[in-house]
């Protein structure tokens, strides 16, 4: 934690001493973590209407004429807030639920599911220590736990690192999942290891060409949709967050990119 206002009077008070300081040179530097117009000294946004940006910018267009994508980049995180939770389930019958959702995007499109990775004593983990207040409660998470409230999972970053954790393992490990669902195209899987697992059938490889060690998905779509970019006729990300969308705005028109592409929000099923 930095304390801004001790910043500041140490400044000013070198000012005020006989030390010859050039003011040009204090300044060249950051006084503070992060931008304190935009953030508080927890790093937690002062804005927190983002998505009055993402309304002015978007251009809706029907599904029917959006077309049909042959790449489908999806943030884990969003996806799994929209899946049916089996409030009488176990671990392991949420995971179903999430790869029959995905078999139905794998019948249509090639699929990169990416997950949040959880860095401690990270820049963004204060962030989610502070979102987090209020959810105390954590489950030692087993595929055969019975299944804890959606919102005592997902919103508890060690109950989440969990679930995510289980998600990746059986996504890349179980093969019955491959054969039925990869047979016509393929999986690639983010999880907390720096490099993605591409599924397809029966090949399991690991994809050095998109190593990352950035923490959040936000950025790691952004990498992935120009990696597939010069391959893809169109691509759909799928995430409702609007630091998503800023960033495919300026990354796609920097890069030049003239693929088609969408955003959606991932549908959510009913509880």
């Amino acid at each position: 934690m930095y304390d801004l206002n001790v910043i500041y009077s140490r400044v000013i008070a070198l000012f005020s001493s006989d030390r010859d300081v050039d003011v040009k040179d204090v300044l060249a530097y950051e006084l503070a973590p992060v931008p304190t117009a935009m953030f508080t000294e927890d790093g937690m946004r002062i804005c927190k209407a983002k998505s009055t940006l993402k309304k002015s910018l978007q251009i809706e267009v029907s599904r029917r004429n959006a077309g049909d994508a042959d790449v489908t980049v999806i943030d884990g995180s969003a996806l799994l807030w929209t899946i049916h939770w089996p409030a009488d389930g176990t671990v392991a019958d949420f995971i179903e639920n999430v790869k029959t959702r995905l078999t139905s995007y794998l019948s249509e499109s090639d699929v990169y599911l990416i997950f949040d990775r959880y860095y401690d004593y990270s820049i963004k983990s204060v962030t989610r220590d502070v979102r987090e207040t209020g959810v105390n409660k954590k489950h030692h998470l087993l595929l055969s736990t019975k299944l804890p409230a959606q919102k005592v999972v997902l919103s508890s970053i060690e109950n989440k690192k969990q679930l995510n954790l289980l998600l990746c393992e059986e996504l890349t490990q179980d093969r019955l999942f491959h054969l039925r669902s990869t047979n016509k195209h393929k999986l690639v899987v983010t999880g907390e290891d720096p490099c993605p697992i591409e599924i397809k059938m029966e090949e399991r490889r690991t994809r050095y060409d998109l190593e990352n060690q950035q923490e959040e998905a936000d950025t790691i779509i952004v990498q992935q949709v120009l990696g597939c970019a010069g391959e893809a006729h169109q691509i759909s990300v799928v995430s409702d967050d609007t630091d998503v969308f800023v960033l495919l705005l300026h990354h796609y028109h920097q890069a030049g990119l003239d693929v088609p592409l969408i955003m959606e929000s991932p549908a959510r099923e009913e509880q």
